[in-house]
């Protein structure tokens, strides 16, 4: 799990857009983000780019992003 809690919202935003590049779906992914827009933001990009991907609540104030293997 990568946890980018702590980040600002473009470094998440960023970071995000650079493990959608990488994604080779061979396991699921997960990030911790601080943010329900860069969850929304998520969804857009996998979306677009042909890559299964939820977000769900994460404790009381976070979302986890998963990137969703092709198994």
């Amino acid at each position: 799990m990568i946890d980018l809690i702590n980040s600002n919202m473009k470094v998440q935003i960023d970071e995000i857009h650079r493990l959608l590049n990488e994604f080779d779906g061979s396991k699921d992914l997960e990030v911790l983000v601080s943010s329900s827009i860069v969850g929304s933001n998520a969804l857009s990009q996998a979306a677009s780019q042909g890559i299964k991907c939820r977000v769900e609540p994460y404790g009381k104030d976070f979302w986890k992003i998963v990137l969703v293997s092709n198994s």
